[in-house]
């Protein structure tokens, strides 16, 4: 009975319908430019990107996001690039999403198309790329899986 409990949560644990692909969490609030998330996804020609989600401080003000991405896989003979421009605050400061507890939970619109030449296993990385090498009031980035 004493491990009925854990094996329940344990079982739970693993019952989301999204799980993650890759996960940075930055116990200082700011994302420096140097800081990749890599992952590796068997995916089909013609896939769409994976969902990006962001948990942001209140005192995030910078109203675009650009983040970079990186591919390479079978048939690419080097990475392709992708560029992802968000829109977070409105022109006169006010976020685009519910702000909850302090945080603002920021789900990327703009999800490139991949263009696959092959079905295969390819490898991301994801960055920032943004003027400053630090992005601060980034608590945690998190790419998902839709499976």
């Amino acid at each position: 009975m004493r491990y009925l409990i854990p094996l329940l949560l344990l079982s739970l644990a693993g019952c989301t319908s999204q799980d993650r692909l890759a996960h940075l969490e930055l116990e200082d609030g700011c994302w420096p430019l140097a800081d990749t998330l890599t992952w590796t996804q068997t995916l089909e020609k013609g896939a769409t990107f994976p969902a990006v989600e962001l948990e942001l401080g209140t005192e995030f003000r910078t109203q675009n996001l650009f983040l970079k991405v990186l591919c390479m896989g079978p048939g690419l003979d080097q990475p392709r690039e992708y560029l992802i421009e968000e829109e977070l605050l409105t022109k006169e400061g006010e976020w685009l999403a519910p702000i909850s507890g302090g945080t603002v939970r920021w789900n990327i619109n703009s999800r490139p198309q991949l263009e696959l030449p092959q079905a295969g296993d390819y490898t991301f990385k994801l960055f920032h790329f943004m003027r400053d090498s630090s992005l601060c009031e980034v608590h945690e980035v998190r790419v998902l899986s839709e499976d």
